[in-house]
């Protein structure tokens, strides 16, 4: 009896996810992405990060996280995409977004950027 629409085994579906996701970062490498989405790539590929650490920290044995190298693959073609396509929009608009003014000013400046576009010095309150 069919119970409406299936994925089938979680194999194929962990290769079907895997092979969307591939087709997504070549397009971010070829296509030229709006300033916005690449802050919101930018920050899923931060909070990837965090739940990476969060997983590996919390594994008991090796075994448990099998897919570690497959994902590790998958997340440096992302960063790498993201690189490419942030060095292109700084060269070509100027501009990279949002994330990337920000990061720039505080590492650079030491300033904070706050959501109204205004910078903040620490020095001054």
């Amino acid at each position: 009896m069919n119970k409406g629409f299936s994925w089938g085994t979680d194999h194929r579906r962990g290769n079907l996810l895997f092979s969307v996701g591939m087709i997504g970062i070549v397009f971010i490498l070829v296509l030229p992405l709006p300033t916005w989405m690449i802050d919101v790539l930018l920050s899923l590929s931060i909070a990837i990060s965090v739940l990476i650490i969060m997983l590996i920290s919390n594994i008991k044995r090796p075994t448990d996280f099998s897919v570690f190298p497959t994902l590790l693959l998958f997340v440096t073609l992302f960063r790498l995409g993201l690189n490419i396509a942030t060095t292109r929009a700084i060269l070509t608009q100027g501009d990279a977004g949002n994330l990337i003014t920000a990061f720039g000013q505080f590492v650079v400046q030491g300033k904070l950027y706050h959501r109204s576009g205004h910078l903040h010095h620490p020095d001054h309150h």
